[in-house]
């Protein structure tokens, strides 16, 4: 028994056109910032790809929410807890620095300033990414 897969609701349906289409644009996104990254490293185009992997995370975990059992709390539960977690917690923050680089890019004179400011972004973002696993 698959749990919530049986239920075949407006709700559900609209819910699991949602995440494939978010899963399918979060992917395209990815693509295309990786193509771009071969040509021109740029952070802006960094930072769209991790907001872009955070999505697809978050997507990852709606997928799974539907193959869980209502009356039990098991592995897939709290690994898709973990993912959905994780997957938040990047979205808000990449967005936060997306938005701090634009407003500052003028006060950052050179790309290797622009690279030291990612890279710290980077891994302040890993630093509380790890905090949904620690509790």
């Amino acid at each position: 028994m698959l749990g919530n897969l049986e239920s075949t609701s407006a709700w559900y349906i609209i819910d699991l056109v949602v995440t494939n289409l978010s899963i399918v644009g979060s992917l395209l996104m990815s693509y295309f910032c990786l193509t771009l990254l071969r040509y021109s490293p740029s952070v802006h185009v960094k930072i769209v790809l991790f907001i872009a992997i955070a999505d697809f995370l978050f997507s990852v975990a709606n997928i799974l929410s539907n193959f869980e059992k209502n009356d039990e709390i098991g592995l897939l539960c709290k690994s898709e807890a973990l993912i959905r977690q994780t997957g938040f917690f990047m979205t808000i923050y990449f967005a936060a620095v997306g938005g701090v680089f634009a407003s500052n890019i003028s006060k950052l004179p050179t790309d290797e300033c622009k690279d030291k400011f990612f890279k710290k972004a980077i891994g302040y973002g890993f630093l509380i990414c790890l905090m949904p696993s620690l509790g």
